[in-house]
């Protein structure tokens, strides 16, 4: 006697759920997902605070120029914080600190210029890896820019110096300081 296929056949074609190769592909669509972020995220957000930085850097500077005018001879960090011309984000009590390390300001010259007719910003313990991005993007905001110790990358000299040269002057590994100075 044979027995009647068609209910049985039915009940297979109303399969409910994922067979495991569904499952499989979802799972290893997640993880190359996650892989990629894992891979990408931190050279993302280490962008996005370098751009931080040089726009609070860059607001600093100027801020600073519009009220000392070429007059420096008075700067300190103290005043700076005092008069409210460092954004929020760098103020730190009675510091100055950015993403990285502490913040200085100080009365300065220019190469050959007289003495306290510029300000000079430290940005100190700049790691390695931020500082290759960091240098670059602030020599628009400087008129002298110093970088791991070797002075003057841009200078009156040396108005558009290389990326490389910049890039360069940050080393192999550890942490460095950046000097701005500007009128």
């Amino acid at each position: 006697m044979r027995q009647n296929i068609k209910p049985i056949q039915a009940a297979m074609d109303k399969q409910e759920g994922f067979t495991l190769i569904e499952l499989s592909i979802v799972i290893a669509i997640g993880l190359l997902l996650i892989l990629s972020g894992l891979a990408f995220g931190p050279t993302l957000m280490l962008s996005t605070r370098v751009e931080g930085e040089t726009q609070n850097i860059g607001m600093l500077v100027t801020n600073t120029r519009n009220l000392y005018q070429g007059r420096y001879a008075n700067l300190t960090t103290a005043k700076v914080i005092q008069y409210n011309l460092a954004p929020t984000a760098l103020v730190n009590g009675n510091t100055l600190a950015g993403n990285w390390g502490s913040i200085t300001l100080a009365p300065s010259a220019l190469t050959g210029a007289a003495a306290n007719t510029s300000m000079q910003v430290t940005l100190a313990n700049i790691p390695q890896p931020a500082c290759i991005q960091l240098a670059p993007s602030l020599l628009g905001t400087a008129d002298e820019l110093d970088v791991g110790g070797q002075a003057n990358l841009k200078s009156a000299n040396t108005p558009n110096p290389a990326r490389d040269t910049v890039t360069d002057a940050c080393g192999q590994a550890g942490a460095v300081n950046i000097v701005i100075r500007a009128m």
